[in-house]
Parts: structure tokens; sequence; C-alpha cells
């Protein structure tokens, strides 16, 4: 499909107004040949579950990116609250959307990629905001780096009171992938993916929940390299109910436990360490037993969650930043 115009897209709502209420993407400047026939079809899946407050502003963001070739898919989980409502004012421009319960946001994106046709593909949160000319942006890098298997722009992350700091992203190798941001650092919201390569690999892991992400792009690096650029794609919204603030112990968790599945044992320890040794934070201490329960049931891995959490409790007073894998540990640590 090819992106509607700001004039096919319904009115926005009053006193909304600037980028993508009221201003049209910009022109932009792309070095990929002007032939339609030679831009890549990109798939964008939108998991989304009770967006009403956000959901329209992701939607026309992407939607008014001018690309000839968009495919957008809505996969809702059932929503209780005008999501739907929003979503049906969008529906003529979708090229597919269904709301009906699911097992979460990971197995929403994996409904999502099974729809998608796309030779390029990634999911977007409901509550961001793409740049204008960001799908261009991403093209260009992928015309640029045939082999790459992913391409990733920065992120400006904000809040309700407004622009707060650029995250720029630094390609690695799959061991510097999974010791997050010490040195690379690949923010999935501005990126774009091999969609025939991430289905090959099976998509993301439904066991995780927050850092689904990460282990798929470690995944991917199993395959071929990242390109980068310095090109802000996507706005980042941070607030109160997202999981990226909300998922900052249990993330962690499910990150060095994936990593333990993903035979990288020594990537795991060495990114515990960091964040033990310079992070200050939430103390196991402070989580009594039935808090420790709750957290621990929200983890798919739960054999050596526990384990972590039995030896955090003995040695550590600092953090609680790790957890479970179905996997047997084998570590040198002290006992």
């Amino acid at each position: 499909m090819k992106c509607p115009t700001l004039q096919e897209l319904p009115i926005p709502l009053a006193g909304k107004t600037g980028w993508p209420w009221t201003e049209d993407t910009t022109l932009h400047t792309s070095s990929v040949s002007p032939l339609t026939s030679l831009f890549p079809r990109i798939s964008i899946v939108m998991p989304c579950l009770n967006a009403e407050r956000y959901i329209e502003e992701a939607l026309r963001s992407v939607l008014l990116q001018g690309y000839p070739d968009l495919e957008l898919i809505v996969i809702d989980g059932e929503s209780a609250d005008e999501t739907v409502k929003i979503i049906r004012r969008y529906e003529s421009w979708l090229a597919y959307w269904v709301s009906e319960k699911d097992r979460g946001q990971s197995h929403a994106i994996n409904k999502g990629l099974e729809r998608a046709t796309g030779e390029l593909f990634n999911w977007f949160n409901a509550d961001d905001v793409m740049c204008p000319d960001a799908l261009y942006t991403l093209v260009e890098l992928n015309e640029a780096n045939p082999c790459a298997v992913g391409f990733c722009g920065a992120i400006q992350v904000f809040d309700d009171n407004g622009l707060q700091s650029i995250m720029l992203p630094v390609t690695g190798t799959k061991k510097e992938l999974g010791n997050w941001a010490a040195p690379s650092f690949l923010p999935q919201p501005g990126a774009l993916f091999k969609r025939d390569l991430c289905k090959v690999i099976g998509g993301v892991n439904e066991q995780l929940h927050y850092v689904m992400d990460i282990e798929l792009m470690m995944r991917l690096a199993d395959h071929g390299p990242f390109a980068v650029t310095p090109r802000v794609t996507t706005h980042f919204r941070a607030h109160a109910g997202s999981k990226t603030v909300q998922g900052d112990i249990p993330g962690l968790v499910e990150l060095i436990a994936a990593e333990f599945n993903l035979g990288l044992p020594r990537v795991a320890e060495t990114l515990l360490k960091r964040r033990m040794d310079g992070h200050a934070g939430l103390a196991v201490d402070r989580l009594n037993d039935d808090e420790l329960a709750k957290v621990i049931d929200r983890w798919s891995y739960r054999k050596l969650a526990r384990y972590v959490i039995r030896r955090l409790r003995k040695n550590i007073r600092h953090l609680a930043v790790w957890g479970g894998a179905k996997c047997v540990m084998r570590s040198n640590w002290d006992g």
C-alpha cells in the first residue's frame, strides 16, 4: 500500500498540532532509486493493549511516512478501552488488524510476523512516534548494506515534558549485544530487520516479556552484521506505564537467562557483575516472599530464577538483577 496523505487521514482531534497531526512528511532526500518498484516492501506490526491514550499518534506517524509500499498490521490484545474504536478509524489503511486475547506482546508480534509479507520488518509500539522520513532513512541503509541483517537509527527519548535525550546506535557482535549498552547498543524501536530471516530463526521468543528485542537481535547476529545511522528515526516515549520504565529488574533477569540459553554464560556473568558494581537500585531484601513470588511468576524460566534470587539474597545487598532459564547453570561464582 502506498502511504496516505495528510488530507486522506481522519481530521485530528481538537488541539492536536504538529507532526503527525497537522504536518505532512517533509520532502526526503533519499538516495534510493526513485523507481517505486525498487522500494522494498516494509511490514510494520503494531502490538497494543488498552492504548487509547497514544495509539492514534503512533498510527499516524507510521502512515504519514510517504513510503510507496507499506504494510501496517495491528494486533490488539482485546483492549477494554477506546483502542479498537481508534483502530477502526484507520482500518482503510491497514493491511490487517485483529482484536482478540493473546499471550502477551511477544505473541502478538509473532502473530503479526506470520502475516507480514515485506522484505523488511519491525514492530512499533503504540506509545512511540515514528519520525518523518524514518522508513526512507532505513531503506537507504538497506541499499548501502545489502549483507546486513538489520538497520538501526537513533532514538530520541521523550516524556510529557518534551524531548530528553538522543540514544545513538552502536553496532557489535553477538557477545557485545549481550553485554547491553557496553559497548554495543541497537535500539529496536528505530530499526528494521530482514523479515525472512526473522521467520527462519523463529521470530521473537514468546517466553520473554521485556527483552525479546535484544534476544532476537542476538540471534540475528549469528547471520550477519547490523548497519547503523546517527539519524533519529523514532521518538521513544518514556512514561510510568511503559514496560521499559517498569521492567529494569525483571528485564535484566530475562536477558541474563536468555544468554545462558544462547550459550553465552560468560557474557551473562559480565553483565551481572557490571550491573551490580555500578548500579544502585532495588535491593532484593526489600521484597518479601510474596512479592518475590509475584515477580518470579512473571518470568518463564523459574528454576534458575529461584536459584538466583536465593544467591542474591545471600551475597548481594544492592541490586536484584537477574534470573532463570531452562538450563543447568555452570558457574565459578562463590556460593
